[in-house]
């Protein structure tokens, strides 16, 4: 990916040439000449010997290919098709460069000084080797004293090929270690990036690993064995076993390139509409129109050095088993593996919004379950997730007693409903959070919305606009608050509080600036609690997630994303308490609601300061474990305030009948968390209005059922908690 300066002595293995073993050397260098740009630069043994070794050498900007056929090249196509055998190595001194492998635990397959003249070789993987070239030596052996252009190189412009970017190497499950161990014993590689990735069912894990001088760079990967079988095992399968899946050329200007390959025969895979019109709210892309892009199909990717471009041709080998990656780094330095996703979101994105039109064809596929409850997506939701994604989503802290006890203790909630109260036209609209709702549910702030789809909150704001529901917006949002205001109506923002309080007051104007109905201050993360789901995962943002609203943090490392409890520890403030509050009260007019609440006391406190509401809430299980269940400390919080404040309940919503509980036991609405988050994995923004949809339906079901007109009705029943009766808790 990166080159070193030819002129300055190399102290490592670089990259020399690349040997493909085919059946028919002339008519692959021809498909590399016509269709790829590279010019032919030395021959050696005739090109039409039958079973005899024959070899073309080609070359294209700083990239030098081989192919090569005869009797060791057939067995090596028996077993794989064609495809690369060898990579060759240039090094200081070969006999020294091989005992150094050798000693290192590499096996030798030919020692150097061999009688048949063939260099030194080593196995590296599977049937993969690497010759050991004097760093003099442009070209294998064989083209010894054999007439070479030197000015082939000079032809990049008949390909626009510049560099070799990267190997794509797949290997069986649980090889991924030890092939990076042998790399870095044999030749000192560093490792340089790691990666668990999922697409629906299927998952893989992933490790980048690169020579000192940087222009040798292995991409390997693995599938992972607990999730379904997927694309690298159906190389594994066609290949016999491990290899080199694509290699990856780099160019200036990939457009151009792509417009040059089209008319030379190349076709690359197609990528959906649907990616293109996601991919604004997804990466800020400034080089190249998205209509240039939509046209020649080319992926985006982003971290935040700057993006990368990337297609991928279609493999018309017999077997599917080569192909090649064609990029264009701006800055950026990720492989493209965030595209996975949003590239399969794209695609059953597309899938589902064609289905309903979709004829009945026997035998086809059965249609997914109906959505007959919100609990209905957590299951889909957690196959189209990374599996760190989803313990990121999922997980509470500690032992997660906190976590399963908000459901519990929200199932031990008995109503006692009413009769004989004309329930003939029921209404779910009230007012919550100083804006008017059509169901007494607002979205919880929930950080980083793009890892579950690539639209992120854009999505989110979208189908919260439409279904009337108002929206929290998180501080660790991965869309800037203004164009989620675009997208749907002014959210309220959810602050964490900052050691730079210049920064937090800056937030607070711009939440000003966009009409902003509130401001919900957090209040129960002094730090981040141990949460072992992503401690085990060793998880940390993708390099397409960040937090935009936040873009002095400090990063913990080159090369990857910070995790969320080093924001944490890096930006927010342990030392808040009360007087800070008051002088926020100073700065600004907007409502100011304090969430995470439990202690009445503390409410009491809150109302007699002036907070307009407190959301009562033990942040989902994620926070201290062992805390009690929202739901059960609601009832004395609201007796607590009397009528001074609001009061919302967050922390285990799953149903209609959650929120009918919540009003009975007080509060004015509540906050809705993970099923959104559901939603937008499953479906985008259309997943998610099914969420609101189907919830406002089990709302209206459920104050039907107990005969509440509306949700202010709900205040006046007579709920059992824990075994009291709470009998017409106060009312608004």
């Amino acid at each position: 990916m990166h080159h070193s300066d030819p002129h300055i002595a190399a102290s490592g293995p670089t990259l020399a040439y690349v040997e493909f073993y085919v059946r028919d050397a002339a008519a692959t260098a021809a498909e590399f000449r016509h269709k790829y740009g590279f010019e032919i630069c030395a021959t050696a043994g005739a090109a039409h010997s039958g079973g005899d070794r024959c070899s073309l050498a080609l070359r294209q900007g700083n990239i030098t290919l081989v192919v090569t056929q005869g009797e060791a090249a057939n067995a090596y196509v028996e077993r794989h098709g064609d495809g690369v055998a060898d990579i060759a190595l240039h090094v200081d001194d070969v006999p020294s460069a091989f005992a150094a492998a050798v000693g290192a635990g590499a096996r030798a397959v030919r020692e150097p000084g061999s009688s048949d003249g063939g260099g030194a070789v080593i196995a590296a993987f599977g049937d993969i080797t690497h010759t050991l070239v004097d760093r003099r030596t442009p070209l294998p052996p064989e083209f010894s004293g054999r007439s070479v252009d030197s000015t082939a190189g000079t032809t990049a412009r008949t390909g626009g090929f510049e560099e070799l970017d990267h190997f794509a190497v797949c290997v069986a499950a649980g090889e991924l270690g030890g092939l990076v161990e042998f790399w870095q014993r044999a030749f000192g590689f560093r490792s340089v990036f790691q990666e668990h990735i999922s697409v629906g069912s299927q998952a893989m894990n992933s490790e980048v690993v690169q020579n000192a001088e940087g222009d040798i760079t292995f991409t390997i990967i693995e599938p992972d064995p607990t999730a379904a079988p997927g694309q690298i095992n159906e190389f594994l399968g066609a290949h016999g076993g491990p290899g080199i899946q694509h290699l990856a050329l780099s160019t200036r200007n990939i457009v151009e390139a792509l417009d040059r390959l089209s008319t030379q025969g190349v076709e690359t895979l197609n990528v959906p509409d649907i990616y293109y019109d996601a991919l604004p709210e997804r990466v800020a892309v400034t080089e190249y129109s998205i209509d240039s892009l939509r046209k020649s199909r080319i992926l985006v990717d982003e971290d935040h050095n700057g993006r990368l471009f990337q297609v991928f041709t279609r493999s018309v080998h017999p077997r599917r088993t080569f192909f090649f990656e064609v990029l264009e780094r701006c800055g950026a330095e990720t492989f493209g593996s965030n595209n996975i996703h949003a590239l399969y979101t794209a695609v059953e994105s597309e899938r589902l919004a064609r289905a309903p039109e979709a004829p009945e064809v026997s035998g086809a596929v059965p249609a997914a379950d109906p959505l007959v409850c919100l609990d209905d997506l957590a299951r889909p939701a957690a196959a189209r997730l990374p599996a760190d994604v989803w313990d990121f989503i999922a997980g509470g802290s500690g032992r997660e007693t906190t976590l399963a006890h908000n459901r519990a203790a929200l199932d031990s909630v008995r109503l006692v409903p009413r009769v004989l109260a004309d329930v003939s036209r029921p209404r779910t609209a009230t007012r919550l959070l100083g804006v008017e709702a059509d169901m007494p549910v607002a979205v919880a702030p929930m950080a980083y919305h793009a890892l579950v789809h690539p639209e992120g909150e854009i999505a989110t704001a979208r189908a919260a606009a439409a279904a009337g529901v108002p929206l929290v917006a998180a501080m660790l949002s991965s869309r800037p608050l203004e164009q989620v205001a675009r997208a749907g109506r002014p959210p309220l923002l959810q602050l964490y509080w900052l050691r730079d309080r210049a920064q937090l007051l800056r937030l607070v104007r711009r939440a000003e600036e966009i009409g902003c109905p509130g401001l919900m201050v957090t209040v129960d993360v002094p730090r981040m609690a141990r949460r072992l789901r992503d401690l085990r995962r060793r998880f940390v943002l993708p390099s397409h997630v960040r937090p935009v609203e936040l873009d002095g943090t400090p990063r913990p490392g080159a090369g990857r994303a910070p995790t969320v409890a080093e924001h944490t520890d890096a930006v927010f403030d342990a030392s808040l308490s009360w007087p800070d509050l008051e002088w926020l009260r100073e700065q600004t007019a907007l409502p100011l609601i304090l969430k995470g609440v439990l202690d009445p006391a503390d409410a009491a406190r809150a109302a007699s300061a002036g907070i307009d509401a407190v959301v009562v809430s033990n942040h989902g299980g994620r926070q201290l474990d062992g805390a009690v269940a929202a739901v059960s400390a609601l009832p004395a919080v609201r007796a607590a305030v009397g009528d001074a404040c609001d009061v919302l309940l967050d922390s285990g919503i799953r149903s209609g009948t959650d929120v009918l509980r919540a009003l009975a036991l007080g509060a004015t609405g509540v906050l809705l968390g993970r099923p959104v988050l559901w939603g937008l994995a499953v479906g985008g923004e259309r997943g998610l209005a099914d969420v609101f949809s189907l919830l406002k339906q089990e709302i209206e079901d459920a104050l039907v059922l107990a005969g509440c007109p509306g949700p202010e009705a709900a205040r006046g029943l007579t709920a059992v908690l824990d075994g009291s009766v709470m009998n017409e808790v106060e009312r608004v």
